[in-house]
């Protein structure tokens, strides 16, 4: 793993001049709890804390410039052997009062301007270093999937942000995987088609995130030049006893493989879930069966010692 001095370096700026980034603004306010927009869930029992647009902003600005964000990755397993084929990177903030947060608490206010596609950029630079770490010491065929936020995408600019990333760090394009995710309108993204047909040139992969959800819908697999389909956990849940949802798998796989497109599984929680989506032809999953997202000295070891029990 590389140590956490020599993760990236580059320096995404792009802080927005408006907003207020004092020490004194960083501080979390106290609150009670209310509806969900808004809210910060706290790392222990207590009700969440309500944060204005404003707080959240100031303290989205100070965790970027304390390096507070961090990055997690869970493994994407190959299911005829169980063996460990690349992560999907997944940020986190280290918050110095409330511990580890998961992007749902904050996604929603850091990923819709200038301050997201730093971020967004800064993540993508860091799984891509250690990508390339890995494949070098560990495992030569190792990949990694991103997720990119809607301000990323947009920009003329972003083909040629990810080759000047993929030559920084060394990493091969064809060991990088882009995902769109389930918040993303893909109609109403300007420069998208034009962007994504520059990623899929440079052999970078496209995936749909949380397919079969959301704007993740058929029409983005025909329209754009998708290379994946990651299947949402919500057909996944069900997978335990025979059911529509199964049949409904069955068929995306399927369709997948007439297209030409790989399929990831996500949220495979059970043994039996496991079992069904093997037999239904699914090659590679995601899910806490296996592990969680881990930081990357857990998962380094994870990659070196592999999984301590034997999936059926």
């Amino acid at each position: 793993m590389l140590p956490k001095s020599q993760i990236p370096v580059q320096d995404y700026g792009a802080i927005p001049s408006n907003l207020p980034a004092s020490r004194a603004d960083d501080r979390l306010p106290s609150g009670e709890a209310t509806g969900k927009a808004g809210l910060l869930p706290q790392a222990n029992d207590n009700p969440p804390l309500r944060l204005e647009e404003h707080q959240f902003s100031s303290q989205l600005v100070g965790a970027y410039r304390r390096k507070e964000f961090e990055v997690f990755y869970q493994p994407k397993v190959r299911v005829s052997d169980h063996e460990i084929i690349g992560a999907e990177a997944l940020i986190r903030w280290n918050h110095p009062d409330l511990g580890i947060l998961a992007p749902q608490s904050f996604g929603h206010h850091l990923y819709h301007g200038e301050l997201g596609r730093s971020v967004s950029y800064w993540c993508l630079e860091t799984a891509c270093k250690q990508a390339a770490s890995w494949r070098c010491d560990h495992a030569p065929d190792f990949g990694v999937s991103v997720n990119t936020c809607a301000a990323q995408l947009s920009c003329r600019d972003m083909p040629a942000r990810v080759a000047s990333i993929l030559s920084l760090t060394g990493l091969p394009p064809t060991a990088l995987e882009l995902e769109l995710t389930e918040d993303h309108d893909l109609d109403g993204l300007p420069n998208l088609p034009r962007n994504l047909d520059q990623l899929r040139d440079m052999e970078v992969g496209i995936a749909v995130d949380d397919f079969g959800t959301g704007f993740a819908s058929l029409k983005h697999v025909l329209n754009y030049p998708i290379s994946r389909l990651k299947i949402d956990r919500l057909f996944v849940a069900s997978l335990d006893k025979p059911s529509q949802t199964m049949r409904t798998c069955a068929s995306i796989v399927e369709m997948a493989t007439k297209l030409g497109v790989d399929v990831t599984v996500e949220g495979v929680e059970t043994q039996e879930q496991l079992r069904v989506l093997k037999a239904i032809g699914c090659t590679e999953v995601q899910g806490f069966l296996y592990s969680r997202p881990i930081p990357a000295a857990q998962f380094e070891r994870l990659l070196i010692n592999g999984f301590a029990f034997a999936p059926a």
